[in-house]
C-alpha cells in the first residue's frame, strides 16, 4: 500500500514536469508567431513591406492580422489557464494520496 502510494506519487511528479515543458514550448511557439504578426503588423503599417499594396488592401491585411493575433492572445491565455488548472489537480491529488 505504502509503495503503491509512492510510485503514484512520483509518476504524478514525472507526469507534471512533461505537462510543464509542453506547455512552456506551446507558450514559446504562440509568443514567436505573436511577434512575427506585431513586426507584419508594424511593417504594412508604416508601408516597409515588398508588396505594394492599396490603403484599403493594407487596412484589410491589418484587420486580419488584428483578428490572428487576438486568436493568439486568446491561445497564451488558455495554456496558462490549463498549466495552472493541471498543477492545481497534481496538488489536490497529491494531498489526497496523502
Amino acid at each position: 500500500m505504502v509503495f503503491d502510494r509512492f510510485m503514484l506519487l512520483s509518476r504524478l511528479k514525472e507526469e507534471e514536469q512533461i505537462i510543464v515543458i509542453e506547455v512552456k514550448q506551446h507558450w514559446q511557439s504562440l509568443k514567436e508567431a505573436e511577434c512575427s504578426l506585431r513586426d507584419l503588423s508594424v511593417e504594412i503599417q508604416n508601408n516597409n513591406s515588398d508588396f505594394e499594396l492599396s490603403e484599403g488592401s493594407s487596412n484589410g491585411l491589418l484587420c486580419l492580422l488584428k483578428r490572428k493575433l487576438e486568436d493568439l492572445q486568446f491561445q497564451l491565455f488558455c495554456s496558462v489557464c490549463l498549466h495552472l488548472t493541471w498543477t492545481g489537480k497534481c496538488i489536490r491529488i497529491c494531498l489526497h494520496i496523502l
